[in-house]
């Protein structure tokens, strides 16, 4: 019918900004993405405009313009937070929460994350837990507390030593290590940066070591 064959043209186009966005042709993925947009729009396929949106957001946070970013992740908020469904509500926190902190906007990017922590609560959503916990010990150290960022590292460690993701763990202990360093805590520093070695090592992972 119709209908399928309207979602099926604007599925081909994101399909193509993400093959271009993988390929680092962020200019065609951009162009591919906006497409998907105004198609998406045109043919009321809410579903589609949010993919869009945030298929948008993450080209123009990869291209380190975070300004682009914020505007296009709020427009995707807005229709998220009119579906009413809190896995998307409290991922789409935490991503604006993450463009706030490239900003330097601490205090948005803890307004969005205590937001998205509540939600998580709440909802019984405890596998968002992880990605909030990070991002804000990010925040925490951005803002020099940081004893405060430790904490929330902290915190996910303890989750992934139950889980065994050795990806990540790996960073749990690189983000621990860094904040013993910055704290003077020498011999934890050095004991978690080894220990994120080791895990690297492990996987196999050049770009990790």
């Amino acid at each position: 019918n119709d209908l399928g064959f309207s979602k099926g043209k604007i599925l081909a186009t994101r399909l193509r900004g993400l093959h271009s966005d993988l390929t680092g042709n962020y200019d065609e993925a951009i162009r591919h993405f906006l497409s998907t947009l105004t198609a998406s729009r045109e043919e009321h396929h809410i579903e589609y405009e949010i993919s869009a949106l945030s298929d948008l957001a993450i080209v123009y946070t990869e291209i380190k313009q975070p300004v682009k970013a914020r505007q296009v992740y709020l427009e995707c908020l807005h229709l998220i937070e009119k579906r009413s469904e809190p896995h998307a509500i409290i991922s789409g926190y935490s991503n604006i929460a993450a463009i706030y902190n490239m900003l330097n906007n601490t205090d948005s990017a803890l307004y969005y994350l205590t937001a998205a922590l509540n939600l998580s609560k709440q909802f019984s959503e405890e596998e968002t837990l992880p990605f909030i916990y990070n991002n804000t010990g990010n925040v925490y150290f951005k803002r020099k507390e940081y004893s405060k960022a430790l904490d929330y590292f902290r915190l996910n460690k303890l989750m992934h030593d139950a889980t065994h993701n050795n990806a990540d763990l790996w960073v749990d202990h690189l983000n621990m290590g860094d904040c013993y360093l910055e704290l003077g805590r020498f011999d934890s520093a050095a004991w978690y940066c080894q220990s994120a070695l080791d895990i690297a090592k492990a996987l196999k992972s050049k770009s990790k070591e």
